[in-house]
């Protein structure tokens, strides 16, 4: 009887860990804004592929843009139940006492982008120093980006210049490490073109109506103005309609954003948007590609380096064919991310966090 006894509890814990073997990992994220938000909601669907591609379980929750919220959000799910890995972005102002907690729970966390102040970033030093959980952070270079797409403002404005309509301005976003670099990089950009001025950057806190509102008093105060730099997509919209409303002629403008989303899109398609900076929509979903790879016990250093993970690209309409398989977002339903990982593929250097390699991708993916 004994020994019957011990046979069936053999069996049993072995059902029980075979059953937790094939249990998924259990992934939550934050994402930073509303569910509303245009350029998130792609965040979150990109993120939503990957993790089912990988095997994941992904909870999906919105901090609203606000910090107090995410702190919220996570102590309550917290108290009913662990995740094994976290992904959320870090608001400015939070970041010691974030860590500290996410050390204390020792959950697996890796980060998106790169917005803590700079008295904070030097508190809390790099992924893995002082915080042994928190395993990379995912981010991309503002400052470059923003000089990119000025760059490019500044080019396609170039005969405006030339008659005389040499003033720049921008809208730019909240107040805050992210914003700072984009416009840090505009501001490069302009100095090292002679023939332009960079007048006056202001920020419209990311929204549409706000950037609306200060573009016609910018236009006001500075009429001879035919490039404005946007730091978002959503607030160049909001540039576009107060143009519009003045019946200005929008060919006469060079206007520029980032973050892709499908409206601006349909503004590069109509010619009244000249650029847009993106493809750090991806950003959740390389950092699913991440936690398959820790979870594999084989998480390259990239990630707490202190280094970019990937670039941002510029589109505009002659190049909008080419990326266009980038922007079809069902179309990622069917890709394997696997593909992007590290454990998967050994020989790989580097993590392949490259537009151009999921354009590949991509278009491997559909002629098949």
């Amino acid at each position: 009887m004994r020994i019957l006894m011990l046979l069936s509890l053999f069996v049993l814990l072995m059902s029980v860990a075979v059953q937790a073997e094939k249990a998924p990992l259990q992934v939550l994220m934050i994402s930073p804004s509303y569910q509303s938000d245009p350029f998130f909601r792609q965040v979150d669907e990109l993120a939503s592929y990957a993790a089912d591609s990988l095997g994941f379980k992904l909870t999906l929750l919105h901090g609203d843009g606000n910090r107090l919220l995410q702190k919220q959000i996570l102590h309550s799910y917290f108290q009913q139940r662990k995740p094994d890995y976290l992904v959320l972005q870090v608001y400015p102002g939070s970041g010691t006492e974030l860590f500290e907690f996410i050390e204390q729970q020792q959950i697996p966390t890796i980060t998106l982008e790169h917005l803590l102040l700079v008295r904070e970033q030097s508190l809390v030093g790099r992924p893995g120093e002082k915080y042994k959980y928190w395993i990379g952070e995912i981010y991309h270079d503002n400052r470059e980006a923003g000089q990119l797409l000025m760059d490019f403002l500044l080019q396609t404005c170039s005969a405006q210049a030339a008659a005389g309509y040499s003033d720049v301005t921008g809208i730019n976003g909240a107040y805050g490490f992210e914003s700072d670099e984009r416009a840090a990089g505009a501001a490069t950009a302009v100095k090292a073109s002679p023939g332009f001025r960079l007048q006056q950057i202001v920020h419209a806190n990311w929204m549409r109506e706000v950037a609306s509102n200060q573009t016609l008093q910018l236009l006001r105060r500075y009429p001879q103005s035919r490039v404005i730099w946007s730091a978002s997509d959503w607030m160049a919209l909001g540039i576009i309609e107060a143009l519009k409303s003045q019946q200005q002629q929008l060919q006469d403008f060079c206007i520029g954003g980032f973050d892709w989303i499908p409206q601006a899109i349909e503004k590069i398609t109509q010619g009244e948007l000249a650029a847009s900076v993106g493809g750090h929509y991806l950003m959740a979903a390389w950092a699913m590609v991440a936690i398959y790879d820790h979870h594999q016990g084989k998480l390259p250093p990239a990630l707490i380096s202190g280094r970019p993970a990937f670039a941002l690209e510029l589109l505009h309409k002659n190049n909008l064919t080419q990326y266009a398989p980038l922007l079809e977002q069902q179309t990622w339903q069917q890709v394997d991310f696997r593909q992007f990982s590290f454990s998967a593929n050994p020989q790989q250097q580097k993590y392949p966090f490259s537009l151009k390699y999921a354009l590949q991708v991509l278009k491997n993916k559909t002629e098949k």
